[in-house]
């Protein structure tokens, strides 16, 4: 008789499924059903099999897609299934359901248990954003922001620029007021207890170009040889505008993406002056430095030839007049001695 009123019962309202959260080789997790993600784990779906059931209940996981294994197992008082698997950031906060089916004389009856997993987790998914654009104009105000997926939440953001500076913490990183220097890559790093992330940006800092000071030109006797170098981002063209038609030789190099150096040489042909321009242009403006060239006169050379020979010309007449002279003062001497030994022979005639 009790047995019967038993098989009613359980007909009528079968017995839930209790699901017990195992750590592979560590036993039961009793913490709130915390979990670090990579643990490998074991559900464990147990319900009550009921004498009088042909059959005992089959079971069915609702469960995340992945990698998992289910093993049953049945005996005379209850049954159960047991699902392996390995903890990922993706089972948390979901809740894990086991329903158990027992397959009854003239209908299915079905119950169910369900356990929420939560699972510990380092950063993941970190992004940046950048306002009002990571492409900003020289002097504007500009800010940086941190974002990042974690459990628990990330406890530090830090900023770091690509040299390894830091130059922050927190989730945000504003720039006041932009230079130059201010663009390249930003990193962000986003920790907590079980980990950390890095993500990375690229300011860029856009400027109208200008010609730096060190532009220049020399002059040779022959040639005229400038050199201009200008700076700008959005990278600058450079071009070379001559007051006449002076033929030229221009050489250009790309120092860096904003740093472009040209270098012109001109021939001295033209008559007196010569005024040359260096501009420098991009989508945000131009600057221009000139250079006013006066030709180097080719006569001074000819000044210089026509002294060294008047010189040389006059050392030559004064070698030329001591030469006369020495010979003069030979030649007179030369007289006295052939006299004297004409009246010392005469005397040894005697």
């Amino acid at each position: 008789m009790k047995l019967v009123i038993v098989c009613f019962l359980f007909q009528v309202s079968p017995i839930s499924p209790s699901i017990t959260l195992y750590k592979e080789d560590q036993g039961e997790v009793e913490d709130h059903n915390e979990v670090v993600e990579g643990t490998s784990l074991s559900l464990i779906c147990s319900a009550p099999a009921a004498p009088c059931l042909l059959k005992p209940p089959t079971f069915t996981w609702s469960f995340l897609p992945g990698e998992r294994r289910q093993e049953q197992k049945h005996n005379t008082s209850f049954s159960s299934s047991k699902l392996n698997f390995n903890a990922t950031h993706l089972h948390h906060g979901h809740d894990l359901n086991c329903t158990a089916t027992y397959k009854l004389q003239n209908h299915n009856k079905s119950v169910q248990s369900s356990r929420t997993l939560h699972v510990l987790y380092g950063p993941r998914d970190t992004s940046l954003s950048v306002s009002p654009s990571d492409s900003v104009l020289l002097g504007s105000s500009v800010s940086l922001s941190c974002s990042s997926d974690a459990n628990p939440a990330v406890l530090n953001y830090t900023w770091y620029r690509e040299n390894g500076e830091q130059i922050g913490t927190g989730d945000h990183l504003t720039i006041n007021t932009t230079d130059s220097t201010h663009s390249g890559l930003y990193y962000c790093r986003a920790q907590n207890q079980h980990g950390d992330q890095n993500t990375s940006v690229f300011l860029d800092v856009q400027y109208a170009p200008k010609v730096s000071p060190s532009s220049s030109c020399n002059s040779t006797q022959d040639l005229i040889m400038c050199s201009c170098e200008v700076r700008g981002n959005p990278s600058p063209k450079l071009q070379w505008s001559l007051s006449d038609q002076t033929s030229s030789i221009m050489r250009e190099e790309s120092v860096n993406n904003t740093t472009l150096r040209s270098s012109i040489s001109v021939h001295q042909s033209f008559t007196d002056m010569l005024t040359l321009q260096c501009v420098g242009s991009n989508n945000l403006g131009t600057d221009t430095q000139l250079f006013y060239i006066k030709k180097v006169p080719h006569h001074s050379n000819k000044a210089v030839d026509i002294s060294s020979l008047l010189i040389g010309a006059a050392v030559m007449v004064m070698v030329y007049g001591i030469f006369l002279w020495l010979r003069r003062v030979y030649n007179s001497q030369s007289d006295g001695e052939d006299t004297t030994g004409f009246i010392l022979t005469n005397m040894c005639s005697s």
